[in-house]
């Protein structure tokens, strides 16, 4: 078998600034009106079952956005992360 493995997050795809903070939502705050708090809630706690693919992403963000009573449709808070998510590391290619 013959594969190319890429480790594309940090690597061909930059994702994080200096300080370790993700670009993608670097201005979320100010294009999508959510609060660092609230983009942090989001991503604790059972975000991690989401990853193993043990929980769906649509349904874990409706979960929480309505914990957190964030009125942002799903679809926009997903098209927004994976719009801005794709910076790619030119100096590496």
């Amino acid at each position: 078998m013959k594969a190319i493995i890429f480790d594309v997050d940090g690597v061909l795809i930059n994702s994080k600034d200096e300080s370790g903070k993700y670009l993608w939502d670097k201005n979320i705050e100010k294009d999508l009106w959510l609060t660092s708090d609230q983009t942090r809630q989001i991503y604790s706690g059972d975000w991690a079952l989401v990853m193993k693919g043990l929980l769906d992403t649509r349904k874990y963000f409706k979960m929480m956005f309505t914990k957190l009573n964030i009125g942002l449709s799903i679809d926009n808070f997903i098209e927004y992360w994976i719009k801005h998510d794709l910076n790619t590391n030119t100096e590496i290619l």
